[in-house]
């Protein structure tokens, strides 16, 4: 075997422990330059976006931004480690000024940049509500319509008009307001009848009155109760084959929900749907485990349009099971 000589082995080892594995920037005793290139590329609808040109010193950390509205002296504002910044939201006709500072790891700042001044105006209409969902419910009397949609990234929106009406295809106007909602949520209780079709269209308003298009139409009925008939409340029985229930009077899909207590935190399910609305529904009890001298709650709920929340429930009544007990 031949081997290296000693004074290149020592070479190599010294070269292996002397090798860089990446430095950290050496503070100067330098304040950083003033950033440079600072604009704004919007300015509009109560938003300002700034941007501005990186630093040449590796040592800077983060950008201060200092603000003066109209006829304020400048203070600080707000830091970031971006190289933009978006402000908002912002009053229309206010003149609003900026200057950026920038820090370095040791802390020394550097003078601020130049300034710049914008205004931003109501120029553009908002965007229409996306996303729009409906939810009809009648629980317990109480008939409501609840619609929700995606509040949007527009900084300026002072709420929302709701417009129904009972006819497919409406054009949105005064006669059709039904409300205005300052949230992306509205639950709608007025003269609201049972089985009947609600037509929604959702506009949004900016701060200075400009109005969307609307969105997307959207529709929805309130179902009539579904009632409990076999097993009838507080019966004893023996072991039994179908669910007996009065449906809905018009289409609608169904889930029999039965627990072991009232709160149905051990709830079994049977799934289901009747297009025709029949006025007796019969349903097999199948993949739903009984135990015996127990109290089983059970209830139906409704829904409509493929939707995963009930339209209206029936009321929650027991029975148990007593094997071999006679009718």
């Amino acid at each position: 075997m031949r081997y290296l000589p000693v004074y290149i082995l020592l070479l190599l080892v010294f070269s292996f422990c002397n090798r860089e594995t990446g430095t950290e920037p050496v503070d100067d005793n330098l304040p950083p330059s003033p950033p440079t290139g600072l604009y704004a590329y919007y300015a509009s609808d109560g938003a300002v976006g700034l941007e501005w040109s990186p630093n040449p010193e590796p040592d800077v950390r983060i950008y201060y931004i200092h603000r003066a509205e109209t006829n304020l002296l400048f203070s600080l504002y707000d830091s970031t480690t971006n190289l933009y910044f978006i402000d908002a939201p912002l009053e229309y006709e206010t003149i609003y000024s900026y200057k950026i500072v920038a820090g370095d790891q040791s802390g020394k700042k550097s003078n601020p940049s130049q300034e710049i001044s914008v205004v931003p105006r109501n120029r553009y209409t908002p965007y229409p509500p996306r996303s729009v969902e409906i939810s009809s419910r009648n629980r317990a009397g109480e008939k409501t319509i609840e619609i929700f949609w995606e509040p949007g990234n527009e900084y300026d929106i002072a709420g929302y008009n709701i417009y129904r009406s009972d006819v497919e295809n409406f054009t949105p106007d005064s006669s059709y307001l039904q409300d205005f909602s300052t949230d992306y949520y509205y639950e709608d209780t007025t003269d609201l009848e049972l089985l009947k079709n609600y037509y929604y269209q959702i506009t949004r308003i900016d701060k200075g009155g400009l109005e969307s298009d609307p969105s997307n139409e959207i529709s929805d009925y309130i179902l009539d109760n579904p009632v409990n008939l076999f097993p009838f409340d507080s019966q004893r029985l023996d072991y039994f084959s179908h669910f007996q229930f009065r449906g809905c009077s018009r289409e609608a899909a169904y889930k029999i929900l039965i627990s072991e207590n009232e709160l149905g935190t051990d709830t079994q399910e049977i799934n289901f749907a009747a297009p025709d609305s029949p006025s007796l529904i019969e349903v097999p009890l199948e993949n739903i485990s009984l135990t015996p001298y127990r109290r089983y709650y059970w209830q139906i709920v409704a829904f409509t349009n493929n939707k995963t929340i009930p339209n209206s429930y029936s009321d929650k009544t027991y029975f148990i099971i007593e094997p071999g007990l006679q009718d």
